[in-house]
Order: C-alpha cells, then sequence, then structure tokens
C-alpha cells in the first residue's frame, strides 16, 4: 500500500471521526443557538455571607442579688446602663428597642432617646400596664451585630420587639468578592466552558444550596468602625460589589430578625430611619469611573465657568452631571440651587441623590430604605416612617437641621416626636386604645419638661461635647493607628 493510500485511509477514518464528534455535539451546540437568540440569561447566585464573631458575649447578665437582668459591664463601652426584672408581673408591658446610637439617643444619652419619652408617653395613656421599654441601642451596631441580640432578648419574654437600623451599615471592613468563573489564567477549555450559556443552563438545576455563595465572615465581639482610625475615610472608595453586598446582607438581617419574631409570635415594629439630607453634605465624593481626558476637561472647563457665572449654577450643574453622574457634591451643590429656587421636587431629588452616592455612607442608601418598606409590606409587619415624618415636619418638606443635630441623630425635639409617631403606630396596631387627644398631649408634653429639668447641665454639656467628638470621626478624624490598613 502506497503512502498516499494510507494517507487518504487516515483522513477518511479522522473525517469519520470528527464527524461522529459533531453529530453528538449537534444537540449541545443547537441547545447553545438557541439560548442565545432567545437572550436567556443565567439567574445570579444569590449572595449570602455569614458573620460570626470572635469570643461573642451575651448583652445581659443576671444579678440574682436584685433578681434582675442588666447590661454586663463589659458591653457598656457601647451600651448604656438598663435593666428589668427576672420575674414579669402580669401586669407588664415588656418593650426591647434594637438598633445603632440613634435608639441609645446619641450624641446625648438613654434619659433623652425616644425610648424614654415613649416609656412615659405610655404610662400616661395606659397606667394600668407596667410599662418596660428597654435601651438596646448600641454605637455603630450594624444589623449584623443585632442579630445575636434580639436571639438573646427573645429569651426575655418580650411582648413588642422595634426595630430602628440602617445607618451603620458601612461602618466595618467586611469582604463581598462573588466567585468569578473566568479568571485570567484560565486555559482555553476553561473558559470556553465557563463562557457557553448550555453549562450555565444546566448549572441552574443544581442543588438549590448550592447556588448561595456563603463567605465567612469573621469580625471582633465589638465594632472595630473604619472611622476609628486615622485616615479612615481613604478606606471608601468606588466599589459596587462592596457595596451592594453590604445592602445585600443588611436585606437578609432584616428579614432574619423579622422571621425570628414572626416564629416565637412576638410583635415587631420597623422603623424607617430618618438622614439629614438638606443640612448634610456627602462625606466623600469621586468622580464617575471610566471618564475620558476629554470628559475630564469639559468637567474642568464647566467648573471653571461655575466660578465666573454663578447665576448659571443650575445649567452649569446639570451639564457636568451629565458627563459625570456619580459625583455627589455635584449632585448636592444642585440640590442647594433648586431649593434656593424654590424646585423642591428637583432638591430632593438630587439631594438623596447626593446622599446615594457618598463614597463614605454614614446614612442608610435609598435603595436600603425601599427594602425596609418591601419587607414590612411582604411580611405584614408595621412600619413607622420617621424619614417620611421628619420631611412633613420640616419647612421645606426635606429632612435637615430642624430636627437633626448632624447627619443621622434626632434633637432632643426630634426623639419626642419619634415617640409620639411610636404612639400613633400602637394605636393603629391596637396595643393603644386611640391616639392621644391634644389633651392628653398637653399633659405628656408637661411630663416630656419635667424628665428634662432633672437633668443637670453636665448631661447637655457632656452631649454637646459628644457632638462635636462625633462630627470629628464622621469628617476621618479618628485616632487609632492600626499596622495595616483595613
Amino acid at each position: 500500500m502506497s503512502s498516499k493510500t494510507k494517507f487518504r485511509l487516515l483522513s477518511k477514518r479522522i473525517g469519520f471521526r470528527l464527524l461522529a464528534i459533531l453529530l453528538g455535539l449537534f444537540p449541545l451546540l443547537g441547545l447553545e443557538l438557541l439560548l442565545r437568540v432567545s437572550g436567556w440569561q443565567v439567574p445570579p447566585a444569590e449572595f449570602r455571607p455569614v458573620v460570626e464573631f470572635i469570643d461573642p458575649q451575651s448583652l445581659f447578665v443576671l444579678e440574682e442579688d436584685h433578681g434582675t437582668y442588666r447590661i454586663a459591664d463589659n458591653r457598656l463601652i457601647y451600651f448604656r446602663p438598663q435593666s428589668f426584672p427576672v420575674k414579669k408581673s402580669s401586669d407588664t408591658v415588656r418593650i426591647f428597642c434594637l438598633g445603632g446610637s440613634t435608639v441609645q439617643g446619641r450624641p446625648y444619652a438613654v434619659e433623652t432617646s425616644f425610648t424614654t419619652w415613649l416609656q412615659i408617653a405610655l404610662k400616661e395613656l395606659a397606667p394600668q400596664q407596667n410599662w418596660e421599654v428597654v435601651n438596646c441601642g448600641g454605637v455603630s451596631y450594624a444589623s449584623y451585630r443585632l442579630l445575636p441580640i434580639l436571639e438573646e432578648v427573645l429569651d426575655y419574654e418580650p411582648d413588642l420587639i422595634l426595630l430602628y437600623t440602617g445607618h451603620n451599615e458601612f461602618l466595618e471592613a467586611r469582604t463581598f468578592e462573588q466567585l468569578k468563573p473566568i479568571r485570567e489564567n484560565f486555559n482555553f477549555l476553561p473558559r470556553l466552558m465557563t463562557s457557553m450559556r448550555t453549562v450555565e443552563f444546566f448549572n441552574q438545576f443544581q442543588s438549590r444550596d448550592d447556588k448561595f455563595v456563603k463567605p465567612l465572615q469573621q469580625l471582633p465581639s465589638e465594632v472595630d468602625a473604619i472611622l476609628d482610625y486615622e485616615r479612615g475615610v481613604e478606606y471608601y472608595q468606588r466599589n459596587p460589589i462592596w457595596r451592594q453586598g453590604v445592602q445585600d446582607q443588611f436585606a437578609d438581617n432584616v428579614r432574619k430578625m423579622v422571621t425570628m419574631c414572626l416564629e416565637e409570635k412576638v410583635p415587631l415594629f420597623l422603623f424607617n430611619p430618618v438622614r439629614n439630607l438638606r443640612d448634610c453634605p456627602p462625606f466623600k465624593s469621586m468622580q464617575t469611573a471610566g471618564l475620558t481626558n476629554e470628559q475630564l476637561h469639559q468637567v474642568d472647563s464647566l467648573r471653571s465657568q461655575l466660578q465666573l457665572n454663578p447665576e448659571l449654577a443650575i445649567t452649569l450643574l446639570t451639564e457636568m452631571l451629565s458627563v459625570n453622574p456619580d459625583d455627589a457634591n455635584f449632585h448636592y451643590l444642585l440640590a442647594q440651587e433648586y431649593l434656593e429656587n424654590q424646585e423642591l421636587a428637583l432638591a430632593f431629588k438630587h439631594f438623596e441623590l447626593a446622599c446615594d452616592e457618598d463614597l463614605c455612607p454614614l446614612r442608610i442608601l435609598s435603595p436600603m430604605q425601599e427594602v425596609l418598606t418591601e419587607i414590612a409590606t411582604e411580611y405584614d409587619v408595621p412600619l413607622i416612617d420617621i424619614a417620611e415624618y421628619f420631611a412633613e415636619l420640616s419647612p421645606t418638606g426635606i429632612s435637615g437641621d430642624n430636627l437633626l443635630l448632624d447627619h443621622v441623630h434626632p434633637t432632643i425635639a426630634g426623639h419626642q416626636q419619634v415617640a409620639l409617631k411610636t404612639l400613633e403606630a400602637f394605636a393603629e396596631a391596637g396595643y393603644l386604645k386611640e391616639n392621644p387627644d391634644q389633651e392628653t398631649r398637653k399633659l405628656i408634653e408637661k411630663k416630656y419638661l419635667r424628665n428634662l429639668r432633672s437633668l443637670d447641665t453636665a448631661y447637655f454639656e457632656n452631649g454637646r461635647q459628644r457632638l462635636k467628638n462625633l462630627q470629628a470621626w464622621a469628617a476621618g478624624r479618628g485616632d487609632k493607628i492600626r499596622k495595616q490598613a483595613p
């Protein structure tokens, strides 16, 4: 047999085998084509980070001599002293309020927090009940730190749980690195496989638990806030994955807490937290990622024109944002211009965008507020909308310094308003016979005034000093030193 004949036979064998492989792959290739033509996309994996605390400890400890539970001494750096009887009387209504420094009453303390004003009002409205309102507000405590506290207090015979959370979710360094199937060091075949819709299509039928990304996040037993450290504000950069991961974790945590209360048949009230939109500029702003040199030059040119022609501020800022839409400072400046021109709807829109584009988000974001509303509807739990209420109480319809001391903390009068709004929610839910009428409100206000007069000068001076410290902290002037950047 000549070499030419051998080559022909070999070519035929290889051709037949290739044809057989192609025929075998034809259904898969057909499915791949169908999936691509139809625009089918793989459902995104649900991201569920799990937080674990190093050396977790109870918030309350038993004092046998007094027959009470009290907040443990080692937790008083972040909480204020609170206690309640071990033995709950039949006429007692026990309410636990969980949250961060707003719940605690910062920059002042529990004595002027809305929980105290609520207890005073409840005693006036329903004196036949023994009202216990226990303040579990922890400074810088986020939703993931409230989960173990809720689990604990559900063992203390609560009648109601109040949950005010959302501002502190971005304070601690946590990693949200979702698995990415295509990497630069992948070989050709793995890259090809992970790019195929057919592979993704069949992967969606795997075990449900396998579709959840569940990285373990270990955190210290107490808060380790990024801004506590020198140059901490530098940690905050534009990072969409981290930002979305924080929001997803917040939603998951709130759902868990609602579910925990429902399972224990303990009623829960959610709060939609208020934030200072009108009088709080962004803490950190940065230009939109990916701008070209030409676009950067255009923004600089418009900024120069703005300095020379302030009367054209709305036109120039609008044009700047069309090029650089993610710059929080530009949104805030434009909002101020609209506010000055009494164009309140547009002012609110850009104040809100300035908050939501803030790279150092010390205020709850709009999508997180929407999540609270969705969860309240989904689980049929009451939502006390303090954000909306404070807007109604503000002259421009935009929350600001009239009822807020800083970016999130209400004034003492603001805390009183939170308490009164909570009373309305209690009445609507049937926990009170009716809302307080004008005469009853006057009696409550007299009790409020009496409580304020019982506080010494040092109480208010300490609060004012804490406010100064808080403002310096929020501006990134922490003084702790760490060996490595967070």
